[in-house]
């Protein structure tokens, strides 16, 4: 898996335990090259705090309600897909990471099959000090993409519905 993937697995374990404050940034649509996406209404553009904070590399990063202190966040990572990898074998390294970094103590679910503007992608969960993460992967056109909402588990369920709407706001350039 590449650095800046494993950099996004581990900013999801990193944002559990730190929690995510979050600062006033850019909202609306957004994009890097490759993809343009919609934010939920009201969330702002966090990424230069993340990028800065957690020493990680993310197109970009977006910060939602605060919890009990805790930010409710959503980041798009994305890495070149090596030649010849699979989806399932990049999201069994991504959980493999994630694995790793809780010390093979945190419970994932099983990958389910779902799609990003058409693109097929492999959605899981897991859970770790009192957050729940849902990490997206898919594949497209030479790129590997990871989506990730971490929320506190008492308000995931609700959360989620944002980032499916982010989800299909997705469109591939």
């Amino acid at each position: 898996m590449g650095r800046g993937i494993q950099l996004a697995a581990a900013a999801g374990v990193m944002a559990i335990a730190a929690g995510c404050t979050g600062e006033t940034g850019r909202g609306g649509a957004r994009g890097t090259v490759g993809y343009t996406v919609t934010p939920p209404r009201g969330w702002e553009d966090i990424t230069r705090e993340v990028v800065r904070r957690e020493r990680v590399s993310l197109d970009v990063a977006y910060g939602g309600p605060r919890v009990a202190g805790t930010r409710v966040t959503v980041n798009i990572a994305r890495d070149d897909a090596r030649r010849g990898r699979t989806l399932a074998a990049l999201v069994g390294d991504g959980r493999r990471e994630v694995d790793d970094l809780g010390g093979g103590r945190v419970r994932l679910t099983r990958p389910v099959p779902t799609e990003i503007d058409g693109a097929p992608a492999l959605s899981y969960d897991f859970r770790a000090a009192g957050q729940t993460v849902r990490q997206v992967g898919a594949l497209h056109d030479g790129s590997y993409f990871v989506v990730t909402l971490t929320a506190p588990t008492t308000v995931f369920r609700r959360n989620v519905a944002r980032l499916d709407g982010l989800l299909r706001s997705w469109r591939w350039d």
